[in-house]
């Protein structure tokens, strides 16, 4: 069965508040987002395929289960931000960013994919293509991974959602999550033995989600406990490793080491 990629994005044709020129937001869709959803094997859904009475009810539960969840946050529309807002809060993963200008201030920080438009307020004909191919590889690969890249969890790392199982992501419904990679909520210091034992109990468990070995780097990490960083790194599970937060966590442990070259080398190669 295909993976569910939601589109959030705007209708019609809406002004462009920084430039004279109109945006044929369904021509975005038809000429570059679904093209690219398609080419990287999934199946698109918009909030214009619900229909009924239920209809806002049906686009917050794609928003929240949705396997990929597409976002076009161009001159930051009401609709796509509350959308973008209910999912970043509600699901760890997998949201892609698309826009045609500069992000709002509270996602400046979070990587968006850029498209140009023509004057006739469709996609620039002539970067339509690499950039079908750059976004259908982005959702391709955001639909493989099974861990967060939302920036709330990215800040609270330790904040847990308990959603009932028709609002979790399909391939997590049945993931396991121990307790024990968290760590404690009390206000006692972590120990490294503590994360010790978390880590022996996340590799005894089956179906483990994968969020568990990044929380347990982070806690290796807040107790700068450096060579164990990049030990767990090296064995993290597939489809893990080349995170962003990994891929930073461990060139922040080369560095803390004084292998300088080394940490701007992982941060200088492509994932």
């Amino acid at each position: 069965m295909s993976k569910i990629c939601y589109v959030s994005m705007a209708f019609g044709v809406k002004p462009d508040p920084t430039s004279a020129r109109p945006v044929d937001y369904d021509r975005v869709y038809r000429e570059l987002i679904l093209p690219a959803v398609q080419q990287a094997g999934l199946t698109s859904t918009r909030a214009d395929d619900f229909a009924g009475t239920l209809i806002l009810k049906d686009i917050a539960k794609a928003v929240i289960t949705a396997d990929v969840m597409l976002a076009d946050v161009s001159n930051g529309n009401a609709n796509v931000m509350y959308e973008l807002g209910i999912r970043h809060a509600l699901c760890r993963g997998a949201t892609v960013l698309l826009t045609s200008t500069r992000l709002p201030f509270n996602i400046a920080q979070t990587h968006a994919l850029k498209y140009d438009l023509a004057v006739d307020g469709g996609p620039e004909p002539g970067r339509l293509a690499p950039t079908i191919a750059q976004l259908a590889n982005v959702l391709r690969r955001k639909a493989e991974e099974t861990v967060n890249d939302s920036p709330l969890y990215e800040y609270f790392p330790s904040l847990r959602i308990d959603l009932p199982a028709d609002l979790r992501l399909p391939e997590r419904r049945s993931r396991i999550y121990p307790a024990e990679a968290q760590g404690s909520a009390s206000s006692e210091p972590d120990r490294k033995t503590s994360v010790e034992r978390a880590e022996q109990i996340t590799r005894s468990t089956q179906n483990v989600d994968p969020q568990a070995y990044l929380d347990l780097l982070r806690r290796y990490r807040n107790l700068s406990e450096w060579k164990e960083v990049l030990r767990l790194a090296r064995e993290l599970p597939a489809g893990v490793a080349d995170l962003p937060q990994v891929v930073q966590t461990v060139a922040l442990a080369l560095a803390r080491l004084d292998r300088t070259d080394e940490a701007i080398q992982v941060l200088l190669t492509p994932s």
